[in-house]
């Protein structure tokens, strides 16, 4: 058995885990939101509108967004995105690591596929697509440190 200040510890840990998982979210969220702004202003105004994310030819997340692999069942992955961080907060505020973590993990297995599509089919970086990745698979490694956490507290109850 673990001593008081053990378990203190341990829920300290597990509150900067729930912080850090927070912070990754909410840095979801807005990249997320500033892809789908991207997108809309490059619906609405084509070649005229150029993103802050364009370096150059090869280095553009406005061609990347706008390109056949940018959706997902009519809706693009900004958005998709931008509902997966909600929904991850909300998990995040009712301690439901386990689902979390799958959600984590269906969004870095994704974050894989998006990393290999953009490098070998598009030939192109995108530095908001990257820093996303980034993010998510950030958020695996907190979502699997919360749920070893929440499943050795219950051990020990």
């Amino acid at each position: 058995r673990r001593g008081a200040w053990q378990r203190s510890l341990a829920d300290q840990l597990t509150m900067g885990a729930v912080r850090v998982a927070k912070l990754l979210c909410v840095v979801g969220l807005a990249l997320s939101a500033y892809a789908l702004y991207v997108e809309h202003q490059k619906s609405v105004h084509g070649d005229a509108y150029t993103a802050a994310c364009d370096v150059n030819s090869w280095m553009s997340c406005s061609k990347v967004f706008m390109s056949q692999y940018g959706s997902i069942l009519i809706l693009p992955n900004s958005a998709w995105g931008v509902v997966f961080y909600l929904f991850c907060l909300l998990l995040l505020s009712q301690q439901y690591f386990s689902l979390l973590l799958l959600c984590a993990l269906f969004a870095s297995l994704g974050s894989l596929g998006l990393a290999y599509i953009l490098a070998v089919k598009l030939g192109d970086f995108c530095l908001v697509c990257t820093s996303i990745y980034a993010v998510n698979f950030s958020l695996l490694w907190s979502a699997v440190l919360l749920w070893q956490r929440q499943s050795t507290k219950a051990k020990d109850a």
